[in-house]
């Protein structure tokens, strides 16, 4: 972001938490801020009571390729209780407590997973320097684009279930150009997030054989079609049947 000045001048750069939405079945929230060369929006969804997506949109008007990190901090590893492995999309966080999977993507090429070098009593590693330093594990999804899209799925299940509703979720990933789309599966259900870049194709097609197809910067939605989320879109519908409609004042539209 921009350097800062004195007290209170923070760089003429406001940050935002916007378009949001309240559900029990889907809840919804953006947020926005500009940073050298690069607008980014990022939007939370809660789903089901079940799992996170985290879409991150962003925009540059230079047209410049640059390198741009999804990093995520793990409450695990290093000083702390638990596990974190590394996959082919992204950590495996694994603890006591509680265990969560996570599914990074990017929509210009394949991002790859690492871990920043790691040094002692710094950042990002480091979380709290009172008495005793204490270290976490950092991971980084590193791409080189022309400011691309990043589409996340974080998916809690309970330490050592292998399956069931508290086991691990399946997700896979769909085929699409200028985006990101994920295949989740539960035990009673099978969804659709998809992420699209301006100019990328409407239709997507589905390892079930169906077509969706929309408008929209960014869709979730069950394939039994009584949940869906568009954000900056105007139709979603699965083979010719529409699921959601919106007028193009409106962000984020739902159905639950």
């Amino acid at each position: 972001v921009p350097e800062k000045g004195l007290l209170n001048n923070w760089g003429d750069t406001d940050a935002f938490i916007e378009n949001t939405l309240d559900g029990t079945a889907i809840a919804y929230a953006e947020s926005r801020q500009d940073y050298p060369n690069t607008e980014v929006v990022r939007g939370v969804a809660f789903l089901r009571e079940r799992y996170f997506v985290v879409v991150d949109r962003l925009e540059s008007q230079d047209g410049v390729e640059r390198e741009y990190r999804f990093r995520l901090h793990a409450h695990a590893g290093h000083d702390l209780d638990g596990n974190v492995s590394l996959g082919e999309h992204g950590p495996l966080i694994e603890r006591e407590s509680g265990s969560v999977a996570v599914y990074t993507q990017a929509s210009q090429g394949q991002a790859v997973v690492e871990e920043p070098p790691f040094e002692e009593y710094d950042s990002p590693h480091v979380h709290k320097l009172v008495k005793d330093a204490e270290h976490h594990t950092v991971t980084d999804s590193v791409v080189t684009g022309v400011a691309p899209d990043f589409l996340s799925v974080l998916a809690p299940f309970k330490t050592g279930e292998s399956d069931g509703p508290d086991g691990p979720l399946e997700v896979t990933q769909i085929n699409t150009e200028h985006g990101v789309a994920w295949y989740i599966v539960g035990e009673d259900s099978v969804d659709i997030a998809w992420v699209r870049e301006s100019g990328a194709p409407t239709e997507l097609l589905l390892p079930t054989n169906e077509t969706l197809t929309t408008d929209a910067a960014f869709v979730w939605m069950s394939l039994d079609k009584s949940l869906a989320l568009m954000v900056e879109g105007t139709e979603l519908s699965l083979d010719d049947e529409t699921v959601l409609t919106s007028s193009e004042e409106e962000i984020v539209a739902a159905k639950q």
